[in-house]
């Protein structure tokens, strides 16, 4: 084996580690989630997306906003649309 292909080999694994990481993260966040949705209250607005909603400052648009509601940030980096359904 050619010292090029083992720079990929190492590449190819340290990319399938990388997914995998990132499958049990948003594994977990999902999970966490649904603990949370438990206590939702019904009527309010959810927020939903990949990273750039997990990443959209909520609390500070709610600080300059109508405090009658709550909004539950439920973005998920790397979520597509078949995830969210």
């Amino acid at each position: 084996m050619k010292n090029s292909d083992k720079n990929l080999n190492v590449g190819a694994e340290q990319l399938n580690l990388i997914k995998q990481m990132s499958a049990w993260q948003k594994e977990e966040k999902l999970a966490n989630y649904k603990e949370l949705n438990r206590y939702v209250k019904q009527g309010q607005i959810l927020f939903v997306g990949s990273s750039l909603a997990e990443q959209f400052p909520v609390n500070e648009l709610l600080n300059s906003y109508d405090k009658r509601y709550i909004v539950y940030n439920r973005g998920i980096g790397g979520d597509i649309i078949c995830g969210l359904l």
